[in-house]
Protein backbone atom coordinates (compact mmCIF):
# COMPACT_ATOMS: atom_id res chain seq x y z
CA UNK A 1 0.00 0.00 0.00
CA UNK A 2 1.58 3.76 -1.27
CA UNK A 3 1.95 5.70 2.03
CA UNK A 4 1.77 9.60 1.74
CA UNK A 5 4.68 11.18 2.67
CA UNK A 6 4.51 14.18 5.07
CA UNK A 7 7.31 15.51 3.11
CA UNK A 8 7.54 19.72 4.62
CA UNK A 9 5.43 22.12 6.41
CA UNK A 10 3.74 25.38 5.68
CA UNK A 11 4.40 28.77 7.88
CA UNK A 12 0.90 30.95 7.38
CA UNK A 13 0.59 34.29 8.96
CA UNK A 14 -1.19 37.80 9.18
CA UNK A 15 0.94 40.73 8.75
CA UNK A 16 0.03 44.46 8.73
CA UNK A 17 1.43 47.62 6.19
CA UNK A 18 3.99 47.88 8.98
CA UNK A 19 5.37 44.35 8.74
CA UNK A 20 4.02 43.08 12.60
CA UNK A 21 2.66 39.59 12.45
CA UNK A 22 -0.95 39.02 14.02
CA UNK A 23 -0.84 35.48 14.39
CA UNK A 24 1.72 32.57 12.90
CA UNK A 25 0.25 28.94 12.01
CA UNK A 26 2.79 25.92 11.21
CA UNK A 27 1.10 22.56 10.26
CA UNK A 28 2.78 19.90 8.13
CA UNK A 29 1.83 19.47 4.59
CA UNK A 30 0.94 16.17 2.51
CA UNK A 31 1.54 15.33 -1.10
CA UNK A 32 -1.32 13.87 -2.49
CA UNK A 33 -1.46 11.10 -5.39
CA UNK A 34 -1.86 14.22 -8.75
CA UNK A 35 1.62 15.40 -6.49
CA UNK A 36 3.06 12.13 -6.81
CA UNK A 37 2.11 12.40 -10.37
CA UNK A 38 3.54 15.47 -11.22
CA UNK A 39 7.01 14.70 -9.90
CA UNK A 40 6.69 11.87 -12.26
CA UNK A 41 5.72 14.36 -14.80
CA UNK A 42 8.95 16.32 -13.87
CA UNK A 43 11.64 13.41 -13.87
CA UNK A 44 10.04 13.32 -17.36
CA UNK A 45 10.84 16.71 -18.81
CA UNK A 46 7.53 17.61 -18.92
CA UNK A 47 6.65 21.41 -18.69
CA UNK A 48 5.42 21.82 -15.22
CA UNK A 49 5.61 23.91 -12.51
CA UNK A 50 4.40 24.96 -8.96
CA UNK A 51 3.15 28.38 -9.48
CA UNK A 52 -0.21 28.71 -7.65
CA UNK A 53 -1.46 28.12 -4.09
CA UNK A 54 -5.31 28.02 -3.04
CA UNK A 55 -6.24 29.68 0.22
CA UNK A 56 -9.55 27.82 1.84
CA UNK A 57 -11.56 29.80 4.30
CA UNK A 58 -15.50 30.04 5.34
CA UNK A 59 -16.82 33.34 4.81
CA UNK A 60 -17.78 36.14 7.82
CA UNK A 61 -20.95 34.82 9.82
CA UNK A 62 -20.92 31.06 8.32
CA UNK A 63 -21.62 29.37 11.34
CA UNK A 64 -17.91 27.73 12.00
CA UNK A 65 -15.55 25.70 10.34
CA UNK A 66 -15.81 21.93 9.28
CA UNK A 67 -13.31 20.08 10.63
CA UNK A 68 -11.06 18.54 7.49
CA UNK A 69 -8.16 16.07 7.09
CA UNK A 70 -6.62 15.58 4.01
CA UNK A 71 -7.24 12.35 1.65
CA UNK A 72 -4.12 11.61 -0.42
CA UNK A 73 -7.03 10.93 -3.38
CA UNK A 74 -8.68 14.02 -3.30
CA UNK A 75 -6.98 16.45 -5.57
CA UNK A 76 -8.48 18.81 -7.78
CA UNK A 77 -11.84 16.96 -7.01
CA UNK A 78 -12.16 18.59 -3.36
CA UNK A 79 -11.74 21.82 -4.55
CA UNK A 80 -14.26 21.30 -8.00
CA UNK A 81 -16.81 20.48 -5.35
CA UNK A 82 -16.63 24.09 -4.17
CA UNK A 83 -16.68 24.86 -7.27
CA UNK A 84 -19.88 23.65 -7.99
CA UNK A 85 -21.58 24.41 -4.91
CA UNK A 86 -21.68 20.59 -3.44
CA UNK A 87 -18.82 21.44 -0.70
CA UNK A 88 -19.77 22.60 2.69
CA UNK A 89 -20.16 26.58 2.15
CA UNK A 90 -16.27 26.84 1.63
CA UNK A 91 -14.60 29.30 -0.92
CA UNK A 92 -10.57 29.68 -1.76
CA UNK A 93 -8.35 32.11 -3.09
CA UNK A 94 -6.21 31.46 -5.95
CA UNK A 95 -3.49 32.98 -5.53
CA UNK A 96 -0.28 33.27 -8.33
CA UNK A 97 3.00 32.41 -7.04
CA UNK A 98 4.95 35.53 -8.39
CA UNK A 99 7.89 35.14 -6.70
CA UNK A 100 10.82 32.25 -7.39
CA UNK A 101 11.22 29.41 -4.83
CA UNK A 102 14.25 28.75 -3.85
CA UNK A 103 16.57 26.21 -2.89
CA UNK A 104 18.26 25.60 0.59
CA UNK A 105 19.87 22.58 2.61
CA UNK A 106 18.24 20.96 5.82
CA UNK A 107 22.03 19.35 6.01
CA UNK A 108 25.16 20.24 4.18
CA UNK A 109 27.25 17.68 4.56
CA UNK A 110 24.39 15.76 2.51
CA UNK A 111 22.61 17.84 0.59
CA UNK A 112 23.62 20.59 -1.78
CA UNK A 113 19.63 21.98 -1.77
CA UNK A 114 17.02 19.60 -0.55
CA UNK A 115 14.53 21.94 0.41
CA UNK A 116 12.41 23.66 -1.80
CA UNK A 117 10.05 26.90 -0.23
CA UNK A 118 7.85 28.99 -1.82
CA UNK A 119 6.38 32.05 -0.51
CA UNK A 120 3.13 33.02 -1.03
CA UNK A 121 0.74 36.83 -0.81
CA UNK A 122 -2.51 36.61 -0.67
CA UNK A 123 -4.38 39.13 -2.99
CA UNK A 124 -8.22 40.26 -3.25
CA UNK A 125 -10.72 39.99 -0.82
CA UNK A 126 -13.08 37.52 -2.53
CA UNK A 127 -13.32 33.71 -3.54
CA UNK A 128 -13.37 32.37 -6.71
CA UNK A 129 -16.61 31.68 -6.21
CA UNK A 130 -17.80 35.09 -5.04
CA UNK A 131 -17.41 34.94 -1.27
CA UNK A 132 -16.02 37.75 0.45
CA UNK A 133 -12.29 37.05 2.29
CA UNK A 134 -12.73 40.00 4.40
CA UNK A 135 -12.77 40.53 8.27
CA UNK A 136 -13.93 36.99 10.46
CA UNK A 137 -13.47 34.97 7.03
CA UNK A 138 -11.65 31.52 8.64
CA UNK A 139 -8.84 30.46 7.08
CA UNK A 140 -8.43 26.68 7.33
CA UNK A 141 -6.87 24.90 4.10
CA UNK A 142 -4.15 25.40 2.21
CA UNK A 143 -2.65 23.82 -1.29
CA UNK A 144 -0.02 24.36 -3.84
CA UNK A 145 -1.42 23.68 -7.21
CA UNK A 146 0.23 23.34 -10.38
CA UNK A 147 -1.78 26.07 -12.73
CA UNK A 148 -1.02 24.95 -16.37
CA UNK A 149 -3.76 27.83 -17.50
CA UNK A 150 -4.63 30.56 -15.52
CA UNK A 151 -7.20 31.82 -16.38
CA UNK A 152 -9.09 28.25 -16.02
CA UNK A 153 -8.73 26.88 -12.37
CA UNK A 154 -10.27 23.63 -13.69
CA UNK A 155 -7.26 22.70 -15.86
CA UNK A 156 -5.00 23.26 -12.28
CA UNK A 157 -3.54 19.89 -10.47
CA UNK A 158 -2.74 19.87 -6.80
CA UNK A 159 0.32 19.31 -5.78
CA UNK A 160 0.18 18.86 -1.71
CA UNK A 161 -2.44 20.44 1.09
CA UNK A 162 -2.12 21.09 4.63
CA UNK A 163 -5.20 21.06 6.47
CA UNK A 164 -6.23 20.11 10.70
CA UNK A 165 -4.77 23.43 12.19
CA UNK A 166 -6.94 25.39 14.18
CA UNK A 167 -8.18 27.60 11.92
CA UNK A 168 -7.25 31.72 11.82
CA UNK A 169 -9.74 34.76 11.67
CA UNK A 170 -8.64 37.50 8.63
CA UNK A 171 -8.70 40.71 9.83
CA UNK A 172 -9.19 43.27 7.13
CA UNK A 173 -5.31 45.44 7.98
CA UNK A 174 -3.60 42.48 7.75
CA UNK A 175 -2.19 40.30 4.47
CA UNK A 176 -1.56 36.57 4.37
CA UNK A 177 1.58 35.50 4.19
CA UNK A 178 2.36 32.10 3.08
CA UNK A 179 5.89 29.88 3.43
CA UNK A 180 5.87 26.40 2.00
CA UNK A 181 8.78 24.36 2.01
CA UNK A 182 9.04 20.75 0.94
CA UNK A 183 11.74 18.76 2.20
CA UNK A 184 13.38 15.80 -0.11
CA UNK A 185 15.71 12.93 1.58
CA UNK A 186 14.28 13.23 4.53
CA UNK A 187 12.03 11.73 7.08
CA UNK A 188 10.02 14.89 8.76
CA UNK A 189 8.19 14.66 11.98
CA UNK A 190 4.63 14.85 11.56
CA UNK A 191 3.96 17.53 13.79
CA UNK A 192 5.45 20.72 13.17
CA UNK A 193 6.96 22.76 16.23
CA UNK A 194 5.05 25.70 17.32
CA UNK A 195 1.66 24.69 16.12
CA UNK A 196 -1.00 25.76 18.26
Amino acid sequence: MFRQPTIGSIECRAVDVNGKTLWVVRHPNTLVYTGVDLLGRLLAWEDVRINAAYLEFMPPDSGGVPETTVDPAEGRSYYQAIDDGTGMGSDYLRVPIVVPPYRDSTDEDRFEGNRVTFNVFSTGNLGVNGKPFTENASIFGLALVHAPDMENRAEDIVFARSYGFTPKVKTDMHQIMLRWSHVFGEVISTTAPGNP
